[in-house]
C-alpha cells in the first residue's frame, strides 16, 4: 500500500512540474497555471515552517520575493528566458543580507 501512495505522489509531483509545457494543449491558461504552482510553493513553505516548528515567521517571505523579483526583471528588462529568469530568482534569493554593522 506504501508503494502506491509514493508512486501517485510521484505521479503527481511529475505532472505538477511539468505543468506550464503541457497546459496549453489542454486549452488551459499558462499564467494562471504558473501562478498555482508559484502560490503553492509559498503555501508548502508556511506550512512546514508552521507544522514542524510551530513559529509563524515572515522572513522567507523576503527571500520568496527577492527571487520573484528578480525572475520578473529579468523576464522583463534582459532577456524572455524562463530558464535564465529562474537562475537569476535563486541567485538574488541566495545574496546574503546587507550588513548593518559598521
Amino acid at each position: 500500500m506504501e508503494m502506491n501512495k509514493r508512486s501517485a505522489a510521484a505521479l503527481i509531483w511529475v505532472l505538477l512540474l511539468a505543468l506550464p509545457f503541457w497546459l496549453p494543449w489542454v486549452g488551459g491558461y499558462q499564467e494562471l497555471g504558473t501562478r498555482v504552482l508559484v502560490m503553492a510553493l509559498a503555501a508548502m513553505s508556511l506550512n512546514f515552517l508552521l507544522g514542524f516548528t510551530g513559529v509563524l515567521s515572515f522572513g522567507h517571505a523576503a527571500y520568496f520575493g527577492l527571487g520573484a523579483y528578480g525572475v520578473a526583471m529579468t523576464l522583463k528588462y534582459i532577456t524572455p528566458s524562463t530558464s535564465l529568469g529562474i537562475l537569476i530568482g535563486v541567485l538574488a534569493a541566495r545574496l546574503p543580507p546587507p550588513s548593518s554593522a559598521p
